[in-house]
């Protein structure tokens, strides 16, 4: 505003559902939660819930919700929550309307960046990405990119949690479905933070929990998730809805189950430590019948609309798979940029709270380093087109206009180069070039971002950690080790 005051700016939108659809679909999921319930396989889940006045079948351990319960569940559930870095600065709120990324995480492949061939991750792999991520800006909130394949299986989850805890500055997420990893979890973040306790003033983990379906979890992974309720680190709730295979072909069906799926298992948390601050995962996609894989197109993209328009109406911060929408096998060709572009812009223009950056291959199996880097020249635009535009006195520059007339001569204009460095993006991946001079510096995508990939390497700075609490780390290993091993 020329008057000064607050600017505002025209945010772009795109929506879906009307108001009247989304309660359809609040009260067929609520039916649904009545009607079928949710299997928890877990006695300890289902005595809460028998308690909050749900039916228990213990034949087969699953629970019926009445509506009443979610809607009090609802009721309790933060909109807004603090993502705690275990460096302050790098502290981000979630929920607020701005936009923040998430590394893509935990692939069993990699396209090794000399070689260009698929391999197995390794925990070599696991360090070196952490440092990469780590050192991007861009990405607010990190989860270990690869699982170390060099790991025994029983030790994955926390060798993980180890070499992230020991290497990471931002605010950091794992996975917790396997059984009895959680006290050893728990006495890492004594020696990080001093006391677990302090989980719920610096919120520096979020447990990311995968629900089966349809409508069923694992015992262990209640268990674990049920062990962190006194702490309440934030949970990523997140749904592999796979159309055609464990979820209704059409994108209906898909969207009815996973949004009565979310409301099924929010329940129980909200119920077992009201106010626990979740977030809503979308991983919905379809069953590839000939292939036999996840797989994913624009009835993915409807589909994801629509759940964050509900995740919307729900008020709770939702994050979505900028890359779910990606069949290709190399980061630089145009379907990968087009299957990325139009996942990515979509779910910015619908109001998307986090989104997984994009560098996940082949089904999400692989990840590519090439496509994290390239990834960047997608996200600077798409985050201004996300940033909208300012209509106000000085923007319209009306009065520029008259004083320039039929004149036309903006270059010598001083607002010109104000609004172009305050306005234009600049791309520094591929910055600005002509044909000729393109040609002669003769370097193509690899060279690229392996440059990249270099500089942010030497950019990394590690955390500043005490050496006892490394040493008390390496002790919570070994313990973990003999413990999970023997």
């Amino acid at each position: 505003m020329a008057g000064g005051g607050k600017v505002k700016r025209c945010m772009p939108r795109i929506s879906l559902l009307s108001r009247k659809e989304k309660e359809r679909i609040h009260g067929k999921s609520l039916d649904l939660l009545q009607k079928i319930g949710i299997q928890f396989n877990n006695k300890r889940a289902l005595k809460i819930l028998e308690a909050a006045g749900c039916g228990v079948n213990w034949d087969n351990l699953s629970a019926t919700i009445p509506s009443k319960l979610v809607e009090k569940a609802l009721a309790t559930l933060p909109s807004r929550f603090l993502k705690a870095g275990h460096d302050p600065a790098k502290d981000f709120i979630v929920g607020d309307g701005s936009l923040s990324f998430v590394s893509p995480g935990q692939s069993t492949f990699i396209l090794d960046l000399e070689t260009n061939q698929k391999r197995l991750s390794t925990l070599d792999d696991l360090v070196e990405t952490t440092k990469l991520i780590d050192a991007m800006d861009e990405i607010t909130k990190f989860v270990p990119l690869v699982l170390p394949n060099d790991v025994p299986p029983p030790m994955r989850m926390l060798r993980a949690a180890r070499t992230v805890l020991s290497l990471v500055r931002k605010h950091t997420v794992g996975a917790v479905e396997e059984e009895g990893v959680t006290p050893f979890l728990l006495e890492m973040f004594d020696a990080v933070l001093g006391d677990r306790a302090r989980l719920r003033e610096r919120p520096v983990y979020t447990a990311i929990i995968n629900p089966s379906e349809p409508f069923q979890n694992g015992r262990a992974l209640v268990d674990s998730i049920l062990d962190l309720a006194p702490y309440q680190p934030p949970i990523m709730m997140q749904f592999m809805t796979l159309a055609g295979a464990t979820a209704p072909m059409t994108e209906a069906g898909n969207i009815l189950q996973e949004n009565a799926n979310f409301l099924g298992n929010m329940t129980l948390y909200q119920t077992a430590a009201p106010g626990w601050p979740i977030e809503w995962s979308l991983g919905t996609g379809l069953l590839d019948m000939k292939v036999g894989r996840y797989t994913a197109g624009p009835e993915n993209v409807l589909s994801t609309l629509a759940l964050i328009e509900m995740a919307k109406f729900y008020h709770v911060p939702v994050a979505t798979f900028s890359s779910s929408a990606c069949d290709a096998f190399i980061s630089d060709s145009f379907r990968n940029g087009t299957d990325y572009t139009m996942c990515m812009l979509m779910n910015i223009l619908a109001g998307v709270d986090l989104m997984w950056w994009p560098g996940e291959l082949d089904g999400m199996n692989m990840v590519d380093l090439r496509g994290m880097i390239i990834g960047k020249y997608a996200a600077d635009k798409l985050l201004r087109i996300r940033k909208g535009m300012i209509l106000d006195e000085d923007h319209f520059m009306a009065d520029t206009m008259v004083k320039m007339g039929f004149a036309g001569n903006y270059l010598a204009e001083p607002s010109t180069k104000k609004y172009y460095h305050a306005e234009w993006i600049k791309s520094d991946l591929f910055p600005p070039a002509s044909w000729e001079s393109w040609k002669e510096s003769g370097k193509n995508v690899d060279d690229i971002v392996k440059e990249r990939v270099a500089g942010l390497l030497a950019k990394y700075e590690p955390p500043h950690i005490a050496p006892e609490v490394i040493r008390e780390l390496d002790r919570i290993i070994a313990a973990a080790e003999k413990a999970r091993l023997a």
